[in-house]
């Protein structure tokens, strides 16, 4: 007896879990993304077979249930459930299972998938520069203009300059040196005053590149403020336009990842292949 339907069940539930660790859709883009991109093409060819399977549609149900931990769970469910009662129909009307139009139909639960998907995204989007831009410029011009790498402290900068100060004033000089000392708090509030008014998010215990983007990014989040929710908007139909566009090349790797899967399910004598007679109604003059 084959086991083909609790297989699939149970794989579909697990790869449905770790959509929780590896977010498909979203705006950074690291490991977890790619990760969980890869889970997403896994998932379209689990539902594929699910399809061709003919798998009763109540088998998904469990998925529903990690909505408690995640609503977008609703979304991965609805991909699930659609996409498998779509991916059935299409098998019955084929006369040779086509694997490639069955995952097409197993598809069909993806715009819903992205819609809840975007979701968070909306809440999530905030203004300002990335990251990654914000830390290669500071990493250039910090040093230019403050005098200290990006990656110090604002204690370490100032100490920098407090430092740079005795010795260009003392030149070497043990008791001008010792004078100048007995000042250093107030040279630091000082050196500490100046940096504020170029960076109003100073810290001493903040990196200086941290405050430059801080300030930077409040600046933009001041002059686009009014546009936020408008800017959100915008942001969240860029995402769902680029992975519907997408969904294409994912119908692709989902029918090759599902083709290997259904081989190696007969394989293993999880799934067992039959050839039956098909009667064909004909007309002819």
């Amino acid at each position: 007896m084959s086991h083909g339907k609790e297989v699939i069940t149970v794989l579909l539930f697990a790869t449905a879990f770790l959509f929780l660790l590896y977010n498909p859709i979203s705006l950074s883009f690291e490991i977890s993304t790619l990760i969980g991109l890869a889970l997403l093409l896994v998932f379209g060819a689990l539902v594929s077979v699910g399809g061709l399977l003919r798998i009763p549609l109540y088998y998904v149900l469990p998925i529903a249930v990690l909505a408690v931990i995640d609503y977008r769970m609703i979304g991965v469910f609805l991909f699930a459930l659609l996409g498998m009662g779509a991916a059935s129909e299409r098998e019955k009307n084929l006369v040779k299972p086509n694997m490639k139009m069955i995952t097409k139909a197993a598809f069909a639960g993806f715009t819903i998938f992205l819609i809840v998907s975007v979701i968070p995204i909306y809440k999530s989007v905030e203004f300002g520069i990335p990251p990654v831009i914000m830390d290669f410029v500071t990493a250039r011009i910090t040093p230019l203009i403050f005098g200290c790498e990006a990656g110090y402290t604002g204690q370490e900068c100032i100490d920098i300059h407090v430092n740079e100060i005795i010795d260009n004033q003392c030149e070497g000089d043990s008791e001008c040196i010792t004078m100048l000392n007995d000042q250093r708090a107030a040279m630091e509030r000082l050196e500490e005053e100046q940096l504020l008014e170029f960076m109003p998010a100073f810290s001493r215990n903040e990196t200086i590149g941290g405050a430059i983007g801080d300030a930077v990014n409040q600046q933009i989040r001041n002059f686009l403020g009014p546009y936020e929710n408008l800017f959100k908007i915008v942001v969240a139909a860029a995402v769902f336009s680029v992975f519907h566009v997408l969904a294409g090349p994912f119908v692709v790797g989902s029918t090759v990842i599902a083709a290997a899967l259904l081989k190696l399910m007969i394989l293993l004598r999880v799934v067992e292949k039959k050839t039956v007679k098909v009667d064909k109604t004909i007309f002819s003059i």
